[in-house]
């Protein structure tokens, strides 16, 4: 991970998934995160057994209505990006 690392989050197969893009959005890595019952599991990276910084991204990105919205969030910066326009979305 890097502190110029971005991140977006999608709901995915009764969980979620945390997406990391480099400063360009070129794809880094991504971190599924379970859930059990209505609390957050486990997260995929090395830490996600405990509190990890990407589980602490998902209650963010609930907070904010931002799950499956194509925002991208900068944990170490604590700063939001919008989505971006492409062709698709005229």
């Amino acid at each position: 991970m890097s502190y110029k690392d971005w991140y977006t989050v999608n709901k995915k197969d009764g969980g979620f998934i945390c997406v990391a893009v480099d400063k360009d959005l070129n794809f880094v890595k991504q971190y599924g995160i379970t859930m059990e019952g209505e609390t957050t599991g486990n997260c995929g990276c090395v830490a996600g057994h405990t509190w990890c910084r990407h589980k602490k991204m998902l209650v963010h990105f609930q907070k904010m209505g931002r799950v499956d919205s194509r925002w991208y969030y900068n944990f170490d910066r604590d700063k939001w990006m919008p989505p971006l326009e492409n062709e698709k979305d005229g």
